[in-house]
């Protein structure tokens, strides 16, 4: 049995933020481009939205938070840190607890990239890691 979820912070995060066109949603979730452009300038409300549509929407922003783009995914305890494209060779790492973006890591070059991958395929852990913004992540784990 298929489980239907909307998130109404999800669906903004899908239409304003994730950077994925809206050809592409479109084309992801069977939802018409004409729909999403007029989610997405305000014109129809999300309250107004079917919910099987929301639903989605939802699912879709999920897989993309999660990497669905066949970029790597590494699982920690208490959360999960997905590789994304960023500049060309060189990649993000999102940091993704309950399924919201806790933090990003923005490795300064390819070499640090390499390492970054490196320590996380020797099982490392991030907390205590820069986020290549001068930040210290620390993710808290709940019980």
């Amino acid at each position: 049995m298929y489980k239907m979820n909307a998130e109404q912070e999800k669906i903004q995060w899908l239409l304003h933020e994730s950077g994925e066109s809206m050809y592409k949603v479109a084309k992801e979730t069977g939802i018409t481009q004409a729909t999403l452009s007029r989610l997405k300038s305000g014109i129809t409300s999300l309250e107004k939205l079917p919910f099987e549509k929301a639903s989605k929407l939802t699912t879709y922003a999920k897989q993309i938070i999660r990497g669905g783009n066949n970029m790597r995914t590494w699982e920690r305890k208490g959360y999960v840190v997905v590789e994304k494209e960023f500049d060309y060779d060189l990649h993000q790492f999102k940091i993704i607890q309950n399924d919201e973006v806790i933090a990003t890591i923005t490795p300064s070059c390819i070499e640090d990239m390499q390492q970054l991958i490196t320590d996380l395929d020797n099982g490392e852990d991030i907390n205590g890691w820069e986020d290549g913004m001068g930040n210290t992540i620390y993710v808290e784990i709940n019980q």
